[in-house]
């Protein structure tokens, strides 16, 4: 039983029923709503794989760098806080284009 708006296919982490977590009306999810929530949905679930991505090439990086090839590491260790700074710098830019973006 969906109270919500009830999709047509099951997205993966959401379901195939959007419900709103708030008791509000105005907040209700709709046809017309729903987009803008599944894409919240899904830069999150991309964000978090990236972080979880990072983590474990600094942790590998870090190996690297103590046990041998210590410029191949630190040269991963650098890429991978660019590419953090990058992913920083784009979610401050969306957060300003648009302040509802991330939910």
């Amino acid at each position: 039983m969906c109270c919500g708006t009830k999709l047509s296919t099951s997205i993966p982490f959401i379901g195939d029923c959007l419900e709103s977590s708030s008791q509000d009306p105005a907040s209700k999810i709709n046809e017309t709503t729903a987009f803008p929530v599944l894409i919240t949905a899904l830069v999150k679930i991309v964000i978090s794989v990236i972080l979880v991505a990072s983590f474990i090439l600094i942790i590998v990086a870090g190996v690297m760098w103590s046990t041998g090839d210590a410029k191949w590491g630190k040269d991963m260790i650098v890429k991978v806080a660019i590419g953090l700074a990058i992913l920083g710098a784009s979610g401050v830019i969306l957060r300003l284009v648009n302040p509802n973006f991330f939910g």
